[in-house]
C-alpha cells in the first residue's frame, strides 16, 4: 500500500494487483476489511483470467469516521478467498497474510474549559467557569477540581464526570471566596482542573488546565493617630502621640518616622514595628504605640516654628498595608508640631560708663549689645544730635550671630 495509515477525515491508501502468470482458469480474489467502522476496501471482489491476468487493478481502503475520540484504531485488509480451478492458485487459499493498517483519529482529546466570570472576594462574591470534552470518549472519563489555596477559595465540587452521553454538555464550576480577619491584600491563586483519569485512551492522563484567580481583601488599611497636631518648647517641653493599626496585618509591618525640621524638635523612637501575633507584644498592631517629640533650643528670637512628624508608607513583607498605592505603602497621616520660642522679643541694651565730655578733649564711653541672637547681620548706625559738641566713633555697629552679645 501507498501508505500504513488511513484517516478518520477520508483519508485513503490504495496499491494495485495483478498475477504473476497466466491462470488455466479464471482467478476469483475476494478482500474483507476486518473492521469495517474503521476503513472499507474497493472493490472486495477481483477476477482475473488468461487474458486480463498481467493487468494491475487498483484497490483503494478509505478510513471511515466515527465521533468517538478512541485514538488511532488497527484493522486488517484480509484475502479472504482465492477460488480457481487452476490448482497453483486455488493452492494460495488461506496462505496470504493480511495487511495491517491504521486509521487515525480525526477527534481531539481535550478538556474545554469556558472562561472566568470573575474574581472571588473575601465578602462572599464568587466566581464560575464551565467544563466539557471536547469529543466522545470510549469510557467514563473523571476529572478533579482542585484549588491550589483552599484559605483563599474553594470549589463546588472536587471532581466531574463525563461519558459518552454527557461529554459536550457543560458543567458549571463555583470557586467561592472564603474570608480571614486579616489585612492581607489581594491573593492570587489557581483552580486546577484535571489531569483526566479514564479506563481507556485516549482520554485516561489528558493534561490539565488551570483559572488563575484572585481573591479580593474585604478588610482596608488604616492608622489611627491620636493626635495630628501637638505643641513643644524651646526650653525641653516634650508631647506624645500614641499609633495604631485599624485591621490585623498579615504579616508584620513598620511605619518608620521622620522630623522635617530637627533643629526644632527630635522624636523617639524613630520607628515603629507592628506584628500580626502575640497580643501581649507591646509591638503588637492593636496595641497603642506611643511617640515623643522633644523641643529643641538655640538662642535665636525665631518666633514659635512649625514643623511636621512624617509617618513615612508601611514598609513590610506582604501584607496588605505594604501592598498599598501600588506598592508603595499605606501612607498614615502626619502630625504638625509647634515648637515654642523662648527667647525675648528682639531689643538693644545700652550701657553707659561715662556721659560725660570736655571741651578739653575728655571723651564719654558707653556699650552696646541685642538682647537676642539674630538669625542674619543687624546693621545699627550711630550719630550725635550735635557735631559741634561732640563726634562719635564708629559710626556703624555690626552684629552677628557671634558677637551679638558682645
Amino acid at each position: 500500500f501507498s501508505s500504513s495509515s488511513t484517516t478518520e477525515n477520508g483519508g485513503t491508501v490504495s496499491t494495485k494487483v495483478r498475477l504473476k502468470s497466466a491462470p488455466l482458469s479464471p482467478v476469483t480474489i475476494t478482500l474483507n476489511s476486518s473492521d469495517t467502522q474503521e476503513g472499507t476496501v474497493s472493490p472486495t471482489v477481483l477476477t482475473f483470467n488468461k487474458d486480463n491476468w498481467d493487468s494491475y487493478v487498483s484497490i483503494i481502503v478509505t478510513g471511515v469516521d466515527d465521533d468517538i475520540a478512541d485514538g488511532s484504531q488497527s484493522y486488517e485488509i484480509q484475502i479472504a478467498s482465492v477460488v480457481s480451478e487452476d490448482s497453483k492458485y486455488s493452492a494460495l487459499n488461506g496462505q496470504i497474510d493480511p495487511i495491517k493498517l491504521q486509521n487515525e483519529d480525526d477527534e481531539i482529546k481535550a478538556i474545554v474549559l469556558g472562561s472566568l466570570s470573575g474574581d472571588t472576594t473575601e465578602a462572599g462574591g464568587n466566581a464560575t467557569f464551565s467544563v466539557k470534552l471536547a469529543s466522545k470518549p470510549i469510557e467514563a472519563v473523571s476529572i478533579p477540581i482542585i484549588s491550589t489555596d483552599t484559605s483563599e477559595g474553594t470549589v463546588s465540587v472536587s471532581s466531574l464526570s463525563f461519558d459518552n452521553s454527557n461529554y459536550n454538555t457543560v458543567q458549571i464550576v463555583t470557586v467561592n471566596g472564603e474570608d480571614d480577619d486579616e489585612r492581607d491584600g489581594n491573593i492570587a491563586y489557581q483552580v486546577k482542573i484535571g489531569p483526566t483519569s479514564s479506563n481507556s485512551l485516549p482520554y485516561n492522563n489528558v493534561e490539565s488546565l488551570t483559572h488563575s484567580i484572585t481573591n479580593i481583601d474585604n478588610e482596608t488599611s488604616g492608622v489611627t493617630v491620636s493626635s495630628t497636631n501637638i505643641t513643644i518648647d524651646e526650653a525641653g517641653g516634650t508631647s506624645t502621640f500614641t499609633v495604631k493599626l485599624v485591621t490585623k496585618p498579615s504579616a508584620d509591618v513598620t511605619i518608620n518616622l521622620r522630623s522635617t525640621d530637627p533643629g526644632e524638635g527630635i522624636i523617639n523612637p524613630s520607628s515603629l514595628i507592628f506584628t500580626k501575633d502575640n497580643d501581649s507584644s507591646p509591638d503588637y498592631w492593636n496595641t497603642e504605640h506611643t511617640v515623643t517629640v522633644t523641643g529643641v533650643d538655640d538662642n535665636l528670637a525665631d518666633g514659635n516654628q512649625s514643623f511636621k512628624i512624617q509617618l513615612l508608607p508601611i514598609t513590610g513583607t506582604g501584607s496588605g498595608y505594604d501592598q498599598d498605592n501600588n506598592g508603595s505603602g499605606f501612607d498614615p497621616d502626619d502630625v504638625t508640631v509647634v515648637n515654642t520660642d523662648n527667647e525675648a522679643g528682639a531689643g538693644i541694651a545700652v550701657s553707659v560708663s561715662d556721659n560725660t565730655t570736655s571741651e578739653s578733649g575728655d571723651t564719654g564711653s558707653l556699650t552696646i549689645s541685642l538682647n537676642t541672637e539674630p538669625s542674619a547681620l543687624v546693621i545699627i548706625p550711630v550719630d550725635d544730635n550735635d557735631s559741634s559738641e561732640a563726634t562719635v566713633s564708629p559710626s556703624t555697629l555690626i552684629f552677628t550671630p557671634t558677637n551679638w552679645n558682645s
